[in-house]
């Protein structure tokens, strides 16, 4: 644009009824004029078709995620076991903090971060936050991370726990259209982390 002018367009995208629960990606184009040269330019956008929300109170592991980056895992947590001789291998197990199972929950890894989409409907989330006791520490001290909680793109919660010391989660969420649960990647890979009894207060 002449003497560095610049210019913005705002658009909307309708979602035809029936669309799949899933992320698309949508071509955006559009053309400009300087002096007497025409110029087009197209770009790729991603489009989040989210899961219709939540009408009650729910569990997180009952409902589904939005998107996912690392594994989740419903009502149970997928611990390393490493034996002297076969190497690393995998199990599932309860999840379990401070000597406490629990039988609802999500458990997930460290570097992981799960957005479940809640249009505006709940109130107020709840939780269990911690390190599962059996997490394998590969013989580091006591395993620790960072873990977040944003929601529609504001930070809320932002904490280190520890192995053996799980935090109470009881964040107001208002009319949060989305929430997101971060556990940060530090010193340990896929270090077994747990939100226990997570759970959403919805009308």
């Amino acid at each position: 644009m002449p003497g560095g002018a610049s210019t913005s367009a705002s658009w909307e995208l309708t979602v035809p009824p029936g669309a799949s629960v899933k992320a698309y990606s949508v071509e955006v184009s559009g053309s400009y004029q300087v002096g007497g040269h025409r110029e087009r330019r197209s770009s790729e956008r991603p489009i989040v078709v989210p899961p219709a929300p939540p009408t009650a109170t729910s569990w997180l592991s009952d409902l589904p995620r939005t998107s996912a980056v690392g594994k989740a895992y419903k009502d149970q947590q997928l611990i390393p076991k490493y034996t002297p001789g076969s190497g690393l291998s995998y199990e599932y197990k309860p999840i379990t903090m401070r000597g406490v199972t629990y039988a609802k929950g999500v458990g997930t890894i460290s570097g992981s971060s799960l957005i479940y989409y809640l249009g505006g409907r709940c109130s107020k989330l709840t939780a269990i936050v911690g390190v599962d006791d059996n997490a394998f520490s590969y013989g580091l001290p006591t395993p620790s991370l960072p873990i977040r909680i944003v929601v529609d793109g504001k930070t809320v919660f932002d904490q280190r726990v520890a192995q053996g010391s799980p935090v109470v989660i009881d964040e107001d969420l208002s009319t949060a259209k989305a929430v997101e649960l971060e556990a940060e990647l530090e010193m340990i890979s896929n270090l077994s982390v747990d939100w226990a009894n997570a759970r959403v207060v919805c009308s």
